[in-house]
């Protein structure tokens, strides 16, 4: 956390064993003007995880958008907006959010933590 997402904080976190496909999630709100960073990791057998932050449609049946996603190729060790490069909430109001644990190849133990900061 210190080198990725200095200075924030935890906000939500999933953990759980998995197998591809499986999606593992957690509600947050996303504060006006604060910024978001998330964190994963994974234990072998896994080979691949894969972290989004995603608005929950403010009209049932609207599709979920995707805000932020990890970088390809992240293994198990998956960030989204880490290093400076965090997701921005660009409203004046709160709104919900959903932070994704997407488990992408192997199967195993997978941990994810959102921080804000």
């Amino acid at each position: 956390q210190q080198a990725q997402a200095p200075g924030s904080r935890a906000v939500g976190s999933v953990c759980g064993i998995g197998q591809p496909g499986q999606v593992l999630e957690v509600p947050v709100t996303l504060q006006p003007g604060k910024c978001y960073t998330g964190i994963g990791g994974g234990l072998p057998p896994l080979t691949e995880l894969q972290l989004q932050l995603v608005a929950q449609a403010p009209v049932a049946g609207a599709p979920p958008v995707v805000l932020a996603t990890s970088t390809a190729g992240g293994g198990v060790s998956p960030v989204l907006g880490g290093k400076g490069k965090c997701f921005k909430n660009p409203l004046p109001i709160a709104g919900p959010a959903i932070f994704l644990l997407k488990f992408s190849g192997g199967q195993g133990p997978a941990l994810a933590t959102i921080y804000e900061k």
